[in-house]
């Protein structure tokens, strides 16, 4: 071979392989981006939305209309949340403490109450959320949850935010095992927030 031949035949495969390793390096890209998404997600893959799990893309997620009190998505809402607690006082009557603080992010006015399905008095009183607890005191003696065992008894709160929107919220009371011949209640867990009405505005 001569020495034209010889340099021809180098020039040649040279760019055959300048060609072959660029198809070969932008395959690699392009399977690189398919597998992994943008930084690093599998964009074949559809996202999940877990229980319990927050959502922070600029608006509320409504299951039924009910919202957990633990979570964060009560902006732009009341929610009122509901404790409990009790004594016997020097008559000899079982008094109970409600106590009420929005824990939200407008005001609301309070409308009823009601335990165990029993309607309980209640100010119509507004509260903010800067505001302190609002407490009430009641004789329960002879209600129906201090006598009575109870499947799931219910405290629930209605009230009304300053636009006319209608909310409740609904908290599990515990009831404690007989002292005879009454049940004492040990507090309250799980407040439940619902949306009964929307805004009138």
């Amino acid at each position: 071979m001569s020495l034209i031949d010889l340099i021809k035949s180098l020039s040649f495969n040279f760019n055959l392989n300048k060609k072959t390793g660029a198809r070969s390096t932008q395959s690699k890209i392009k399977a690189r981006q398919t597998r992994g998404g943008i930084a690093g997600r599998d964009i074949s893959r559809p996202y999940h939305i877990r229980a319990g799990g927050n959502i922070s893309a600029g608006g509320d997620i409504v299951a039924g209309h009910k919202y957990e009190s633990t979570s964060q998505i009560h902006q732009r809402h009341p929610f009122i949340e509901i404790t409990l607690g009790t004594r016997i006082s020097s008559q000899g009557t079982y008094v109970a403490h409600f106590l009420f603080r929005n824990a939200g992010d407008s005001a609301a006015t309070l409308q009823s109450f009601s335990l165990a399905g029993e309607s309980i008095p209640i100010d119509r009183k507004t509260l903010s959320p800067n505001d302190q607890a609002y407490e009430i005191q009641r004789d329960i003696t002879g209600s129906k949850i201090r006598n009575n065992k109870i499947n799931n008894p219910v405290a629930k709160v209605t009230y009304r935010s300053l636009t006319g929107a209608m909310y409740a919220t609904k908290a599990k009371v515990i009831q404690g095992e007989m002292a005879v011949p009454t049940f004492n209640l040990e507090g309250i867990e799980d407040n439940e927030f619902e949306i009964l009405a929307k805004d009138k505005k």
